[in-house]
């Protein structure tokens, strides 16, 4: 091998080494800043077991528009929209309201998401799914993500939009 080779070989080694650093944690973090668009959304879904009882679900779900809308009970309509008649004794347990928020909340709702690192590209291992509180859905700025977390900043996110009922 000759002097220039090695040269090239070292060199191209160092840049790597030097630049792999930052590359390869940026590779893994996806940030970018929102625009406003009516066709973003996000869902939230948390579901708390009560020992003896059917568990309660609690859902929301941001649309783009500023549509802010709340669900909670032990019905199958708090989860599936798409709901078939049933003979479920819980079917009517259910609470909605909906509030509309200003396209600035909303943007800034769907920025804090992206902030705290919803696109980031993060194995999950099933333990960490198993213990998981809260299931987040989002289509941000053609981005489409489903996370399942503990995290408590995405916790703060979802109990920051609860207050608005």
């Amino acid at each position: 091998m000759n002097f220039k080779t090695s040269l090239a070989i070292l060199s191209f080694l160092t840049l790597t080494l030097m630049c792999g650093c930052t590359t390869f944690d940026s590779m893994n973090q996806k940030r970018f800043t929102v625009e406003s668009s009516s066709l973003d959304w996000v869902q939230f879904s948390r579901t708390v077991k009560i020992k003896g009882e059917d568990p309660v679900t609690v859902r929301m779900q941001l649309d783009g528009s500023g549509y802010l809308e709340y669900r909670e009970g032990r019905s199958v309509r708090v989860k599936n929209d798409f709901w078939q008649q049933s003979t479920d004794t819980n079917l009517t347990d259910i609470k909605t309201d909906r509030v509309v928020l200003s396209q600035d909340e909303t943007v800034k709702i769907y920025q804090r998401l992206v902030d705290a690192g919803i696109y980031d590209r993060i194995k999950q291992t099933k333990d960490q799914k198993a213990e998981a509180t809260l299931a987040i859905l989002a289509r941000i700025d053609f981005e489409k993500k489903l996370v399942v977390t503990n995290d408590p900043v995405f916790i703060k996110i979802f109990e920051d939009l609860l207050e608005k009922f």
